[in-house]
This record gives structure tokens, sequence and C-alpha cells, in this order.
């Protein structure tokens, strides 16, 4: 059973680190780090009084390089794409020696926020499962609020090469390629019907401060 009171931040702290994630916001997008897909999405889920995200992805296509494609660092990423991509990164990468084994893989969006109480959690859970979001859930609750991770579960994931072999035939690499910027544009695809369902829920979503629209 969780402890009430690890769980009730208090307002005004919560208030203050909104603020500061919403300032970060801001940051990575002057720099280009923030892919606009999201923003929106961002925007309408900052715009909610309980709620404010703290990480987000619209998704990407990455080359690992590892023996199993769970062992997942930012060390053995080869390549990494939030953009369609052309089969001259699969070229590329046949032309590489890996260390242990290219793996592909392309991945849905993924999002964290962190809401003031339980209700706003699974509410926000509720809402993102019906836009598609069906792995979302809470991760745990602290003095921080309650951390929910919402994930599509678009993904798809396909061994490359090794040292000795390569596993797909090179002449199918444009249809692997359109498989791979599928996943993407059906993950783009749920950001999509999620913004419009988190949009219905609330009349006027006025700017939160220091959220205020750009140009």
């Amino acid at each position: 059973m969780r402890d009430a009171h690890i769980c009730s931040p208090s307002l005004a702290r919560w208030n203050e680190r909104k603020k500061l994630f919403i300032k970060r916001i801001y940051e990575d997008l002057d720099i280009g780090y923030l892919d606009r897909r999201i923003l929106g999405l961002l925007k309408v889920i900052n715009a909610r009084k309980k709620s404010y995200t703290t990480s987000s992805c619209s998704g990407r296509v990455v080359v690992l390089d590892s023996h199993y494609p769970w062992e997942r660092d930012e060390d053995n990423v080869v390549f990494k794409s939030h953009d369609l991509i052309d089969s001259s990164v699969l070229k590329k990468a046949l032309e590489i020696k890996p260390l242990r084994r290219f793996w592909i893989q392309a991945t849905g969006p993924i999002l964290h926020i962190m809401t003031l109480d339980e209700a706003e959690a699974l509410e926000l859970i509720r809402i993102a499962r019906m836009a598609g979001f069906k792995h979302s859930g809470v991760m745990g609750c602290s003095d921080k609020g309650w951390l929910v991770e919402l994930v599509s579960g678009v993904q798809v994931t396909i061994p490359f090469k090794d040292n000795e072999s390569i596993y797909i035939e090179t002449e199918n690499l444009d249809e692997l390629v359109r498989l791979l910027n599928g996943m993407l544009e059906e993950g783009w695809n749920r950001i999509t019907r999620l913004e419009r369902l988190l949009r219905k829920e609330v009349d006027n979503i006025a700017p939160q401060e220091g959220f205020e629209e750009t140009g």
C-alpha cells in the first residue's frame, strides 16, 4: 500500500518544478533538440493544472551495435533519426564493421509525465489508451508526484548483420525502409489522436506561465 504522505507533494514545490520543466522545453526548442511534432501534445498536457511533462520522444529509427537489442545505451547507438529515413542509411550500415551485432529498430512515441495526484494519473492513462498508447501506466510516486509513462507499443526490431553474416537480402532494403518509416508515421498518428482527445477535455487551454505561444 502506498504511503499517502510520500505521494502527496507540496503544491508550491510541485508548481515550481512544473515551471522549471516547462522552461526546459523552451530551451530544447530553441537549440533544436525538441521535435516539433510533439510540441502541440506537450502544450496540451502542460496546460492541465495537475500535470507536466518531464521527457518526451516522438519516435525514432536507430541502428544499435549490441549482442541483443535490450542492451541499450547511447554508447552503442550507431545511427539515430527522429525523421523518415532512406535506404542510404542502411547501405552505409552495411559498410561498417560491427563490434557485436547490428540491430535496426523503429520505436513509437514515449512520454513521461508528473501528476499532482493519482486521479490525474489514472485519467491521463485512460485517455492515452484510447489514443493507442496501450502500454501506459504509473511508474511510481514520491514527494514529487505521480510519474506516468505513456507508451504506444509501436515497435519493430530486426537483426541486420554481424561480422560473419548479413541477415536480410540487400535487394530488400527499400522495403525495409518503408516498414521502418511506416512505424514512425503510425507513432505520429497516435500523437495526433492523443492531442485531440486531451483538447476535448479542456474548454479553453490558457498558456501556462513560461509556456506562451512563440513564433
